[in-house]
């Protein structure tokens, strides 16, 4: 119920039912306090999402979605180079799962490691070969950061394939086709 509190932007519910679910114990103690930190998180409470994912930390090392979450909290507060550590101990837990790889290549391009944003999102690609934001990040990085606009014009296309409302991308599609020539 929490999950779906939470999607609904019913913060209070969801903090009230994910509290609930922790004191049922074992394994779903994990996952409640992983989905309270969600709330934390969603709430602009980054201190209570992070004591949260640290108390998970502290019983199961390598959960890979505390580690995401950590690495996405490090993200909005700008410690990227924090946020790049855990987002490579995720993916070195779940090489399956394209989130952390994704996470990783946006905290790489914002350190200026180009090449390993590059790996990262096409590392998600393989994880997931349809996931979204991969697809538009990868985009986004051929097209503003290397200035290969047909390797953009090809994610691009792929992207809209599965979200044809994209304005912005349809738009970014448009003007590299135009630049190089095919548009």
């Amino acid at each position: 119920m929490a999950r779906l509190y939470l999607e609904d932007a019913n913060f209070s519910a969801a903090e009230r039912e994910a509290t609930r679910a922790m004191l049922v114990g074992g394994e779903t103690t994990i996952l409640a306090k992983l989905l309270l930190a969600e709330v934390k998180m969603a709430q602009g409470r980054a201190g209570a999402a992070k004591a949260l994912y640290d108390e998970v930390l502290e019983r199961e090392r390598s959960n890979y979605e505390a580690l995401n979450g950590l690495g996405l909290l490090n993200m909005r507060q700008e410690k990227y180079s924090e946020a790049l550590i855990l987002f490579k101990r995720a993916t070195l837990e779940n090489r399956f799962r394209p989130e952390a790889f994704n996470n990783l290549g946006l905290a790489s391009r914002e350190l200026g490691k180009l090449p390993e944003a590059e790996g990262a999102y096409k590392n998600a690609l393989n994880a997931s070969k349809d996931y979204l934001p991969a697809l538009k990040n990868l985009g986004i990085w051929y097209e503003k950061y290397m200035v290969r606009y047909t390797d953009a014009s090809d994610r691009d296309e792929r992207y809209l394939t599965h979200v044809e409302d994209d304005e912005e991308v349809a738009r970014w599609l448009k003007a590299a086709k135009r630049i190089e020539g095919g548009g």
